[in-house]
């Protein structure tokens, strides 16, 4: 009959086993997460369902800055929901669900990169980082046309399913059929992170681990 300590034993092995200690490095997830807290992520497996990362705090990479780079971010909208930024409060319109608080917008002119922003292009002139038009999360077998605003909304995902899966980058024009799962990552310090605001969708594949014990 196993007792406490048996217990504690078989915890401590699935920890081992599933589980990674990181650390905090910047101020990106303030006030939520501060530099140089230490947190627990449970390894997400292959099977895992994208509507799980939803609202969680995660730890991934991006395909075009490499495996050896990990982030951590927050999950606001995963494959097949609608994602927008008002004010610096992150609207996930697919589920109803708000991230974030209303920053004055006052603070944009001591801020840096405010106009880096995917939706900052020759559709969307006023677009910045508390403010992001609606974006459409690509699932598998979601398709698209290829027109200079989807480039600028999907172009990384593109140029990642072209290095992963072969084949030519799509052309203008073009109808493109995605091969992954994506979702949209932020930080909760909208002033202060780099996320899918500048980099776009990130790839389900990217996902490493989901932070435990945080709200």
């Amino acid at each position: 009959m196993w007792n406490r300590f048996h217990y504690t034993v078989f915890v401590l092995c699935f920890l081992f086993q599933n589980c990674t200690l990181y650390e905090v490095e910047n101020n990106s997830m303030e006030p939520t997460l501060m530099d140089g807290d230490v947190l627990i992520g449970v390894r997400i497996q292959q099977n895992v369902g994208v509507e799980d990362l939803r609202g969680r705090i995660v730890i991934s990479h991006f395909p075009i800055v490499g495996e050896d780079e990990l982030f951590v971010k927050r999950c606001v909208a995963v494959a097949g929901d609608s994602v927008c930024i008002v004010r610096g409060v992150c609207l996930n319109n697919s589920v109803q669900e708000t991230w974030g608080k209303e920053i004055d917008m006052d603070t944009l002119k001591n801020s840096y990169g405010v106009w880096m922003v995917i939706t900052n292009n020759s559709t969307y002139h006023r677009d910045n980082i508390l403010n992001l038009s609606e974006i459409l999360v690509p699932a598998e077998g979601d398709t698209v046309t290829v027109s200079e605003e989807t480039l600028a909304l999907y172009r990384g995902a593109l140029f990642y399913e072209t290095v992963r899966y072969g084949g030519s980058f799509p052309l203008l024009g073009d109808k493109y059929v995605f091969k992954s799962d994506y979702v949209f990552l932020c930080g909760d310090n909208m002033l202060h992170s780099f996320d899918s605001r500048q980099w776009g969708v990130v790839p389900l594949e990217c996902m490493v681990s989901m932070v435990i014990n945080i709200n």
